[in-house]
């Protein structure tokens, strides 16, 4: 299960939270055994509209990872980043540091990007983010692997360099986000775990056996998480608008049960939810305070994680450690 400890787009309730609750959310996480923390990313947001829709406090998702990674013992974090929105070297050396310092905790998240104006506040290409992106991980994956890393592309070059500290883990474990064919395509090339958050869940099989056909995924097969929403959000992919309520599930047994259909479909990886709690009628009461997620999320995962790793599906995956 994989948790967000409090870093941007937040409910009213999380909206306010100090760095001391949320390395209290961090901690707990560990503690309990959740496989990792997510942490999102924006730079800025524009006024108005956009900052209703996503909310106006986005920390650093690199910065924020090593504080977690720092406050922590056992958990993964991933940071989710913008990468042509970025200096591929510096980049590289950046999740490079975060693993080698946590002893291999670091899962990036690595996105191609869909908000036009944060493209055009950093001064990065919109319209080429794709082929971007593309060049900008084949140039990390060199750094990374390579003892003597060259490369050669349009948009960066190097050689006789010496890049270290190499990543803890090898290969360092790389997952992307996106939905379009070629993001799955580059899922085929490099990944480790796709996370499609706007991906509906009645295409999650028919993409996941898209990534598994590639003739580079075929050459190179090797285990692939897929991560999604517990449920489906509701909300509009590129704007945030809510488009129709969200699906509440609080109840162990349709928990469990939801659990299983995602397992069905490919996806071993999900948000536990902990938006809400069972009020008093039985009903979904929304969560309020810190201390009532902290009570969710122990109540997930002493009723919830045990019997969702015994699923005879691709839960089964995931050890009871993690």
């Amino acid at each position: 299960m994989t948790l967000y400890p409090g870093l941007g787009g937040q409910p009213p309730w999380a909206q306010h939270l100090t760095s001391q609750d949320i390395v209290a959310i961090a901690r707990r996480a560990d503690e309990l055994g959740y496989a990792a923390l997510d942490v999102p990313w924006h730079t800025v947001v524009r006024r108005g509209a956009e900052a209703a829709a996503y909310g106006p406090r986005w920390p650093d998702a690199l910065s924020a990872a090593g504080f977690l990674l720092g406050a922590t013992a056992r958990i993964c974090v991933m940071p989710l980043v913008v990468v042509p929105c970025q200096q591929p070297v510096m980049l590289a050396k950046a999740l490079s540091t975060l693993d080698w310092m946590s002893g291999g905790r670091l899962r990036p998240g690595l996105l191609a990007g869909y908000l036009r104006s944060e493209f055009e506040f950093l001064n990065a290409a919109f319209a080429e983010r794709g082929a971007i992106m593309d060049e900008y991980v084949a140039a990390m994956v060199e750094l990374w692997t390579s003892e003597n890393p060259a490369f050669n592309g349009q948009h960066v070059a190097f050689d006789g360099i010496i890049f270290e500290p190499k990543p803890a883990q090898t290969p360092l474990p790389l997952w992307f986000g996106g939905r379009a064919k070629s993001a799955l395509r580059r899922i085929a090339r490099y990944g480790s775990g796709w996370t499609s958050y706007a991906t509906p869940h009645r295409e999650m099989r028919n993409a996941i056996e898209y990534i598994r056909s590639q003739p580079e995924f075929v050459a190179n097969p090797r285990p692939l998480s897929i991560s999604a929403y517990f449920v489906e959000s509701g909300h509009d992919p590129l704007t945030h608008a809510q488009l129709r309520p969200r699906r509440v599930i609080v109840g162990a047994e349709e928990v469990l049960e939801q659990l299983s259909y995602l397992a069905s479909i490919g996806i071993d990886e999900t948000d536990p939810a902990l938006e809400s709690k069972p009020g008093s009628t039985g009903k979904a009461v929304p969560i309020a305070t810190v201390g009532e997620y902290l009570e969710r999320m122990q109540w997930f995962a002493e009723e919830i994680m045990p019997a969702a790793h015994e699923m005879k599906s691709c839960f089964a995956a995931t050890p009871p450690s993690t």
